[in-house]
């Protein structure tokens, strides 16, 4: 019991969370200028990550048995780094502005973070006090240590995402502000002929502003994501950071997609079975002397075991039906961009002829420019749907 204790508290004084203050490395070269590339995300993650290098260290300290009696329990301080971390999430989420695909995405993001949190609150709080021997909890600790890196690296992956959703967000406003503006001039024109009220122009004057506070916002925003992303590779918030392109979404990879072969691959990696089924050996190795209570606890594991297959192949069944969606979602979207693009160029003809007004012409652009900037969001989306399909297979547990 008391090894139990004092390993808790190891880990739960180790387990320093993503959102925490910035971080104390050497600023000449941790917080050099970045440039990110999403390919390189996951190295990245788990060469600097202030978090991973914590759990290294836990690992080490219990190979080493070094506990000490001073440890201080500090779950409650965790549990409010998280809600720190947590709120950059919330303000995309809650933003009425925000597209859909944004608050995807953004949602995603959350929950992999709240695993994240679960886990750790998890490990320090809830130590199981069945098998104190070092050897074995040695092995259970170094698998959730291990999930928790590599949600980090798909938490990192996901404000990625996130990001470019921001921008296409913003592109997306910032060309229907253009429309409106264009809308106030004429409608001022209008005025000063007798053919509008001032009511009207008041109005369309109100949505401007509302507009651009809404376009601010995003911005904020996409600063926030630069401050995340920076925390998650171990720099300080205000680093310099460059994000490469988001790669085009994996078409091929979902030509080849067999959800069955699939899900097969899912159970054998997922973290959540390989460790039940090495509490499963260790109950099976260890009893507590009671026949009857050793194989009720033996079939209780089995059950969650059992549960547990069937969880993650209906979660990677759900993320593939989400995947055929988007690709949908994505077609009708890129018809309406031609739809648009065809009547631009109908009435950049029409204006050389003298047949369209500028104002019309303008009106077009933005039109195009807008549903660019959805088709650019669907299939930043459509990417992400198929990186947390390729997440699940590779054993984590499904982020929506």
């Amino acid at each position: 019991m008391a090894i139990g204790k004092k390993l808790a508290a190891l880990l739960a004084a180790s387990a320093l969370m993503i959102s925490a203050a910035a971080p104390v490395m050497a600023a000449d070269t941790a917080n050099a200028p970045l440039t990110l590339e999403y390919k390189d995300i996951e190295q990245q993650v788990l060469q600097n990550n202030l978090q991973v290098k914590n759990n290294e260290a836990t690992i080490q300290n219990i190979k080493f048995n070094r506990v000490t009696e001073t440890t201080q329990d500090t779950t409650s301080e965790m549990n409010n780094m998280i809600q720190t971390a947590l709120y950059s999430m919330d303000s995309i989420i809650n933003n009425s502005e925000a597209s859909p695909d944004v608050v995807a995405v953004a949602g995603s993001t959350k929950l992999t973070l709240s695993m994240i949190g679960s886990m750790y609150g998890s490990m320090a709080g809830a130590q199981t006090t069945q098998y104190n021997n070092y050897s074995q909890q040695l092995n259970l600790t170094k698998l959730q240590l291990e999930q928790a890196n590599y949600q980090l690296v798909n938490a990192t992956q996901s404000i990625f995402a996130t990001y470019y959703q921001l921008l296409y967000n913003v592109s997306q406003l910032e060309a229907s502000k253009s429309s409106l503006e264009e809308s106030l001039k004429a409608a001022k024109v209008q005025l000063s002929l007798g053919l509008t009220t001032k009511l009207n122009v008041a109005e369309t004057e109100k949505n401007i502003t509302e507009l651009k506070n809404n376009i601010d916002d995003l911005k904020n925003q996409v600063t926030a994501m630069k401050g995340e992303l920076n925390k998650m590779l171990g720099r300080s918030a205000d680093a310099e950071l460059t994000l490469g392109k988001l790669p085009s979404p994996d078409l091929d990879y979902v030509k080849k997609i067999n959800v069955e072969d699939d899900a097969k691959e899912a159970v054998k990696n997922s973290y959540t079975i390989r460790y039940k089924e090495k509490e499963l050996e260790y109950l099976k190795a260890h009893g507590s002397g009671d026949f009857r209570v050793d194989n009720n606890d033996r079939k209780m594991k089995k059950n969650e075991i059992d549960s547990e297959t069937e969880s993650v192949k209906t979660s990677l069944k759900k993320q593939y039906n989400t995947i055929v969606k988007q690709q949908n979602t994505l077609s009708v979207e890129q018809q309406k961009l031609k739809a648009e693009q065809t009547k631009l160029t109908q009435t950049q003809k029409k204006y050389d002829l003298g047949r369209a007004s500028g104002l019309e012409l303008k009106s077009q652009k933005n039109a195009v420019a807008t549903q660019q900037a959805v088709v650019d969001s669907a299939t930043a989306t459509l990417f992400w749907n198929i990186e947390s399909y390729k997440a699940i297979v590779g054993g984590l547990p499904a982020s929506n």
